[in-house]
């Protein structure tokens, strides 16, 4: 009786050590899974290789996906909300985000959900600084800085105007990752997921044009993507303004219709040359079906100031696109006072 006793205490002893080995075992495989995670999604460097024989990002760069949160062996359609954003940032070194590129992106994550925004800047350059981009980075989700070698040619066409860059940049990414592109003065105002049926949608600007300000592209490397990008060899010239950018894709679009969704009237309307309704007194343009405003910011009068004091009674469209997103009220609200001395306005939370 006493040696099985004893055999018995020998094997409760043996399965124990075992148990406890298995743990530190367990334990020591998920610090490598950590440590391993935390290296991989370090600082990320995307270069641009010349012309039409560039490698994917992802193939160039492995840790691209890693960092930017993109499986690219995951199935090609992209669905709300994992959908990646895509923004454009070629500034010199230390340029401010200004309050209106702030909103865009808050306007993105609110409305879009995304699985990540990707900010692809100038590698030789910086991110934005500024308040507003520390508040961009604090309030935003899923916020992430890539740098990019941005490309100084095309098939071997010269590219020096900074837009004609980041037109090529966003059709890369697009064509590689899907996901959506908007320019930073681009605000969504409403959800997207209605028009995911369609692989490729854009908005006009006329009959003629077709705005590149604002791409939503449902899988990866769309026909109409691609062959937008391989239209940059026909005859491209770095001097004609918007030429590849907008005239181009509306000739695809009317060859190709079943390649590309249009919506005519909900993304970027008001046009640039109806730009004046988004900054005179008055509601010019009723948005209230509109997926997106565009604010053609460049040409918006420079003694008007978008920031959460001035927005408050400001009577324009832009000022109602500029309250749903940060004060999610579109009605014109009473100044800012500051309590302790009655002063009009001085920012109150």
């Amino acid at each position: 009786m006493r040696g099985r006793c004893v055999k018995l205490l020998s094997h409760s002893l043996t399965v124990l050590v075992y148990r406890r080995r298995s743990r530190h075992c367990l334990l020591l495989v998920i610090y490598c899974i950590c440590v391993y995670n935390v290296w991989n999604i370090s600082d990320i460097h995307v270069d641009n290789a010349p012309d039409d024989a560039q490698p994917s990002i992802t193939a160039r760069h492995p840790r691209v996906a890693a960092a930017g949160g993109l499986d690219v062996n995951t199935d090609v359609t992209v669905t709300m909300p994992r959908v990646i954003v895509h923004v454009t940032w070629f500034y010199p070194p230390r340029t401010a985000l200004r309050f209106h590129e702030a909103m865009c992106l808050l306007a993105v994550q609110r409305y879009v959900r995304p699985r990540k925004i990707l900010l692809w800047y100038d590698g030789a350059s910086t991110p934005p600084t500024g308040a507003w981009w520390q508040f961009a980075r604090q309030s935003v989700a899923h916020l992430l800085p890539v740098p990019y070698q941005r490309p100084t040619s095309i098939y071997n066409r010269t590219l020096v105007v900074p837009e004609h860059q980041s037109d090529v940049v966003r059709l890369t990414v697009l064509q590689e990752f899907g996901g959506l592109y908007v320019d930073l003065d681009v605000i969504i105002v409403r959800p997207l997921d209605s028009l995911l049926s369609h692989d490729v949608i854009m908005g006009a600007e006329t009959p003629l044009m077709l705005g590149s300000g604002f791409i939503l592209v449902t899988r990866k490397n769309a026909t109409f993507i691609r062959l937008w990008r391989q239209a940059y060899a026909d005859n491209f010239d770095d001097t004609d303004w918007n030429r590849h950018s907008v005239y181009v894709p509306m000739q695809l679009a009317k060859r190709h219709p079943n390649l590309v969704h249009v919506e005519w009237f909900s993304i970027n309307r008001p046009n640039w040359n109806e730009r004046h309704w988004l900054y005179t007194t008055g509601k010019l343009w009723d948005w209230s079906d509109n997926y997106a405003v565009h604010l053609w910011y460049r040409e918006h009068p420079t003694d008007i100031v978008y920031d959460p004091l001035t927005i408050r009674q400001l009577n324009t469209t832009t000022g109602e696109v500029l309250r749903l997103i940060y004060y999610e009220d579109l009605r014109l609200l009473p100044p800012a006072i500051n309590t302790s001395t009655n002063e009009v306005g001085t920012w109150q939370e």
